[in-house]
């Protein structure tokens, strides 16, 4: 999501000016959405779930929470993308050309590799040139004021918030790090154990999955540790995030969601803003409650079919 919000970032800076308007739209609200998942066995429960045609239950859907959440997620981050191309070039342009394109990517992978000062620096720059390039055209001014509130607010949502999704994302990934270290120490189960139930050795299809139930059973107690340390490091942070992301929505509707601003450029800026607003508010986040529910729903479902007796089908019954 971050790559997509750079990209159009660096769409609508190197772009031709058209004003753009922000949504209106609270991002803190639909942070509300973002539900702090349970243990392994509580994120099985809410999933949706069927049997197949070997008597295996399924994941069907990882519950409605999941599904509103990615519903939410993927349409906003569509309008943001649809919205930010549509206000590219003259009116007559559909879509930007493959050089544009291009051209933007290679522009967004350099704004990536600024620091904060720079980017500012760069973005002013920009609009300097933008402004003389229109020659004897009426430059619409706003009050410093103004300026003052719609840069504030890039920094917010840009800089800030950037800078705090990294510090989560780093220590996320330390912990799955060591999630994924203890895992590989769980010892596969030894099907040699089990006695064989014909002439060839083929050991029986129960002992084989009550091995595998007990393989599982030592997986989901790391799995929900670990869970546990990602849910508390996601708490740690989400009130911190939520702090930049009230400040962001709180400025746009004292701009009146863009409407109050005389200049496209700073127009432009602001909505600029509140699509990296919303892009940093669901990074790292959605990505943690995405994972702690999946990985611990994933593991319960094959312990749920190892005692059942039919996780594996591949042996004696």
């Amino acid at each position: 999501m971050k790559a997509v919000i750079l990209l159009l970032s660096a769409f609508a800076l190197s772009a031709p000016l058209c004003a753009q308007k922000c949504f209106n739209m609270s991002i803190l609200s639909l942070m509300s959405k973002l539900e702090i998942p349970g243990d392994a066995a509580e994120n099985f429960a809410a999933c949706t779930r069927s049997s197949n045609e070997n008597h295996r239950v399924v994941i069907v859907d990882y519950g409605n929470g999941m599904k509103d959440l990615d519903t939410m997620v993927a349409r906003n981050t569509r309008d943001f993308n649809y919205a930010s191309i549509a206000g590219l070039g003259d009116a007559k342009s559909q879509m930007p050309s493959a050089q544009t394109v291009e051209d933007s990517k290679q522009l967004a992978e350099t704004l990536r590799n600024m620091t904060p000062e720079q980017q500012k620096e760069w973005a002013m720059e920009q609009a300097n040139k933008q402004m003389a390039n229109r020659g004897s055209h009426p430059v619409m001014q706003d009050d410093p004021a103004t300026t003052r509130l719609v840069m504030q607010t890039q920094d917010i949502a840009v800089n800030q918030l950037s800078a705090l999704d990294r510090e989560f994302a780093a220590k996320y990934r330390s912990i799955d790090s060591a999630k994924v270290l203890a895992m590989d120490k769980v010892p596969e189960a030894d099907r040699n154990k089990c006695p064989s139930v014909d002439k060839i050795g083929t050991p029986s299809c129960s002992c084989v999955n009550n091995l595998a139930s007990k393989y599982f059973a030592q997986k989901l107690a790391l799995e929900d540790k670990y869970d546990a340390q990602k849910i508390a490091l996601f708490q740690s942070y989400i009130v911190k995030i939520k702090g930049l992301v009230q400040q962001v929505d709180q400025n746009i509707a004292k701009l009146n969601f863009g409407a109050g601003i005389k200049s496209g450029q700073m127009q432009k800026m602001l909505f600029s803003s509140q699509s990296a607003a919303f892009g940093n508010a669901f990074d790292i986040t959605y990505a943690t409650i995405q994972a702690v529910r999946k990985d611990g729903a994933d593991l319960y479902v094959n312990k749920v079919n190892s005692e059942k007796g039919y996780y594996d089908l591949s042996y004696a019954r």
